[in-house]
């Protein structure tokens, strides 16, 4: 509970808690909404009144909307998904796999979720002009 201002789980079993405390009669409705987002959001009225701590700025968080980490596979799939259609390449892409439908019919199953990259998969569709 020591980072009851800084990791949303434990803000929302505070946030819990502390409606549960007062026999708050909208109990299961701030469970429920705890998650929006917007100005009218639990997290915006805990942020206006100074009970969590803001770790990063909008200016931050607008970049990590439209930038996906280096070393992720979402920046590979975005990478893959951009040449794919720049080369009118049919395929499909999840977080378990890369499917190319046309012309090539090939599956690249994700077998570790710690590797960004599918060489392979690179290589196939980089090379088709």
């Amino acid at each position: 509970m020591q980072l009851d201002r800084e990791v949303d789980w434990v803000i929302k079993k505070r946030t819990f808690d502390e409606a549960q405390n007062l026999n708050h009669p909208r109990l299961l409705e701030i469970d429920a909404s705890y998650h929006q987002l917007g100005d009218e959001s639990i997290y915006a009225e805990l942020l206006r009144n100074g009970k969590v701590d803001r770790l990063i700025t909008d200016d931050e968080i607008d970049y990590a909307m439209h930038h996906s980490p280096d070393t992720t596979r979402a920046k590979f799939r975005g990478r893959f998904v951009k040449l794919a259609n720049e080369r009118k390449i049919l395929c499909g892409v999840n977080w378990s796999y890369i499917q190319l439908y046309e012309p090539y019919q090939k599956l690249f199953l994700a077998t570790d979720p710690l590797k960004a990259e599918y060489e392979e998969a690179s290589g196939m569709i980089s090379s088709k002009k």
